[in-house]
């Protein structure tokens, strides 16, 4: 009995025996993936039936969230072959968000640039939220800790915003141009710490009500930063805003799917990841195109003694 949804906090399968005693079987978020019946990224509950001798099943669902993912029979074999197309999809995304992160952090220590440590920790946080929203990280980098699993995406996803925000305002200069913007920021960071620790604590029927307004104002923030550097002729700009606007459209779908406004599908549950591989490889590219705009601005002011900036000509 598969259920592909691996936020579930919790999923009973109560088989009647012979002698009459009801067998229970636990998965989810709030039981540790080692005690499973069946080890695996989502609730997988194993249905012994004899067609000769019928007996009674009975499934019970809890979660805080509500509940819309679909129930359904399936074969070892047919778990086998889902299982090699997902590694497949995973291994490539999970080694795009190491590679990212070795390439911030090398940048960060060959050209002491801070934006390239903002880089690597979001890349890094990415890879993270993949791997919780598929069930990777509850079935193999966290299986004895129910508690972390429950609330690591929403956890995870917070200090990824956090990130994403400190990030795009270093790339646009945001200090040095705008005081009370980067101030803005500054506050926004702060929030996000403080979201992370209630979210840490709090009971998880009450955890959507916290991070929603914050998901909604960080795209909002990233939005205006990067209309405004766009308009103020900021040559990165343009890029960075068109960039994150996929991100902000896909956080408002996920709103509204853990809202249960629109049901659970592919979309609505990989469509921010998706749209951070779009966000992070175009991030890079205007790093280093940052990068090399900054080498050439220090060569030129380190020349002022010998060539005219103006003409180009040896003074």
């Amino acid at each position: 009995l598969e259920i592909p949804y691996p936020a579930l906090d919790r999923a009973s399968l109560y088989t009647l025996d012979s002698a009459g005693q009801w067998i229970e079987q636990r998965a989810g978020d709030l039981t540790p993936v080692d005690q499973w019946p069946i080890p695996h990224r989502h609730p997988l509950l194993l249905v012994n039936f004899n067609a000769e001798n019928p007996t009674h099943y009975m499934l019970r669902i809890e979660n805080a969230q509500g509940f819309s993912a679909p129930i359904r029979f399936v074969s070892s074999g047919h778990v086998l072959r889902s299982e090699q197309q997902v590694s497949l999809f995973l291994g490539v995304y999970l080694g795009l968000a190491l590679l990212g992160s070795a390439v911030g952090l090398a940048g960060a220590l060959w050209l002491r640039d801070r934006a390239y440590l903002y880089y690597a920790v979001c890349s890094a946080l990415v890879g993270l939220m993949q791997a919780a929203i598929t069930g990777v990280g509850g079935l193999h980098l966290w299986p004895g800790a129910p508690a972390w699993t429950d609330r690591s995406l929403v956890v995870l996803a917070t200090w990824m915003l956090m990130s994403l925000l400190l990030l795009n305002a270093t790339v646009v200069s945001l200090a040095q141009r705008s005081r009370w913007r980067h101030r803005l920021v500054g506050v926004s960071v702060l929030a996000g710490a403080g979201l992370s620790v209630a979210l840490g604590v709090t009971d998880s029927a009450i955890r959507i009500a916290l991070i929603v307004p914050y998901l909604l104002l960080v795209p909002l923030l990233l939005l205006a930063i990067n209309l405004w550097a766009w308009r103020r002729g900021d040559r990165f700009g343009g890029w960075l805003l068109l960039s994150a606007t996929p991100i902000a459209l896909s956080l408002v779908l996920a709103i509204a799917r853990y809202l249960q406004w629109v049901p659970l599908s592919f979309t609505t549950e990989q469509g921010v990841l998706g749209s951070m591989a779009l966000h992070m490889p175009a991030m890079l590219l205007v790093l280093m195109l940052r990068s090399q705009q900054r080498r050439e601005n220090k060569r030129r002011i380190q020349g002022l003694d010998r060539v005219d900036p103006s003409t180009g000509l040896i003074t």
